[in-house]
């Protein structure tokens, strides 16, 4: 769908990386600008290593494993991606990556605005030399403001400037960190997003554009009705510890083989009644629980009954029990169930890379009449540089004085 795009990415670790992930999802060309020889420090930015080959089978040379190792992180962020090792910091590589940028549709960075400028990677430099390309921006804290030089991570912006880490903290326990990579993963979509309604503009204007999102927008979108509810005065509280909730039928409850599950349910008297005979349990018609205004009033009662008729049965025979009741619910997964999961098998969630049987996670969307492409194993540091370099018409000679000179690898 997006055959014949080319996208550079020259940015590090997940969210604006990542969008050009789901642009190479979609058949665009992406071509990784990272360090020469070291590469992106992402790249090892997990403990757990596994094994290349897992990705890309046995070498050429006769079948012998690589010895190269790689982050899981980096396997699906940095899949289906070419990469060029160019030092930036340096003249010569700034003329290649300037070269090259002549070349390209769309230029994404989430270098920090003091590092753009001195990499002469800025939105003004960048598209001067094509007018055409949109520059896609992704910051922690946008690109104006007092804290606009800012670093920001997920963790620090998304997560807890947004209000989400405060909200979700239950009682007096500690505010809890979220799995990595899961408010970059989100925003990463935004920023998409943002390039695709550039490109559009630019089918109707024949101009590329400055689009952008960060870590602090997708934040407060992320927490949107919390933060609504606070411009229109109403009070907003952290998540109660889960014995005194209010809403006992949204709530976890622990079944008998210590597995969760949560009920999601509408607080009306026709979905109790199903939940009702769902459990059938004599111990929910108690006269304190005979209509919605009562189990309101009484919720701490309604959590502590339902714990006791959770505890019973096992989360598998909970599961068989409730289905057939139209009852709003889901298993609190583990993560070793993950990778069986039907239903996201069914329906495309889960695909294996080009010429392999590792599974990865497609980017979340799909559109009709298109099948994206086989995502192919992420790259090794400059595995394509004189690929690229090539097609911007270096020569044998100029290759080889930059590969001395350490500009390229």
């Amino acid at each position: 769908m997006l055959q014949g795009m080319r996208v550079i990415d020259c940015g590090t670790y997940i969210s604006a990386p990542a969008a050009a992930t789901i642009m190479a999802d979609f058949g665009a060309e992406v071509i990784k600008v990272e360090q020469p020889f070291t590469g992106d420090p992402y790249r090892n930015e997990h403990p757990s290593l596994m094994a290349l080959t897992t990705v890309r089978g046995s070498d050429q040379d006769g079948g012998a494993a690589a010895k190269d190792r790689i982050s899981s992180n980096w396997v699906i962020d940095g899949r289906s991606k070419k990469s060029i090792g160019l030092n930036l910091n340096s003249p010569e590589g700034k003329k290649v990556l300037r070269d090259l940028v002549k070349t390209a549709d769309v230029f994404i960075t989430n270098f920090p605005l003091d590092v753009r400028a001195r990499l002469s990677i800025t939105q003004e430099e960048i598209r001067a030399l094509n007018p055409r390309l949109i520059y896609a921006s992704f910051t922690g804290f946008g690109e104006v403001g007092p804290e606009a030089l800012n670093r920001g991570f997920d963790a620090t912006v998304w997560w807890a400037r947004s209000g989400l880490m405060e909200l979700v903290r239950t009682g007096s326990n500690a505010p809890t960190r979220l799995p990595p990579g899961l408010g970059d993963h989100n925003c990463s979509v935004s920023l998409f997003a943002s390039i695709v309604l550039a490109l559009l503009r630019r089918e109707q204007t024949g101009e590329g554009g400055h689009v952008g999102t960060s870590l602090l927008m997708n934040g407060y979108w992320s927490n949107a009705l919390a933060v609504q509810a606070t411009f229109c005065g109403e009070p907003v509280s952290r998540q109660p510890d889960r014995k005194e909730s209010r809403i006992p039928l949204r709530n976890a409850y622990r079944c008998s083989d210590d597995r969760w599950l949560i009920l999601s349910i509408i607080q009306d008297q026709r979905r109790w009644e199903l939940l009702r005979e769902a459990l059938q349990s004599d111990l929910l018609h108690d006269p304190l629980f005979v209509d919605p205004a009562s189990r309101a009033e009484n919720a701490p009662q309604v959590t502590a009954v339902l714990d006791r008729v959770f505890a019973t049965r096992t989360l598998k025979e909970w599961t068989e029990r409730l289905r057939p009741f139209d009852v709003t619910f889901g298993p609190v997964v583990e993560m070793h169930e993950v990778a069986e999961d039907e239903q996201a098998k069914a329906n495309g969630v889960f695909v294996p890379f080009a010429e392999s049987d590792l599974m990865t996670v497609t980017s979340p969307f799909w559109v009709d009449g298109f099948e994206k492409p086989d995502p192919k194993p992420a790259p090794r540091v400059g595995e394509h540089t004189d690929e690229i370099l090539s097609g911007l018409g270096y020569s044998a000679e100029e290759k080889e004085a930059l590969k001395g000179k350490k500009i390229i690898s």
